[in-house]
């Protein structure tokens, strides 16, 4: 098992201090690297007044993309269990 330890995230500049498992350390760090790249991204193309701005327009985008996989990850699972039925359907007429 995993064992928890600490360490700091600097996002937009701002130290956070959390504890994580070594299994998922590095997806966290890439995360940050992310939001800390798209941020810069959105400071140089938007006017803003504080970072709460630029919070608020990444989190739009973010969970706008998480509910489009989500959406997605619906329908390929409806087209996936379609097919199945139909191999089913298939395999019990021919027994």
């Amino acid at each position: 098992m995993d064992d928890e330890f600490p360490i700091t995230l600097v996002i937009l500049d701002r130290p956070y201090k959390m504890r994580v498992k070594a299994s998922e350390e590095e997806t966290i760090r890439n995360a940050v690297k992310a939001i800390n790249s798209r941020a810069a991204e959105y400071k140089n193309a938007f006017a803003y007044k504080d970072m709460q701005d630029i919070l608020a327009m990444m989190s739009v985008e973010m969970t706008t993309k998480i509910l489009q996989l989500e959406e997605n990850n619906q329908y390929v699972n409806s087209k996936l269990m379609s097919k199945l039925e139909e191999i089913e359907n298939v395999l019990e007429q021919e027994q």
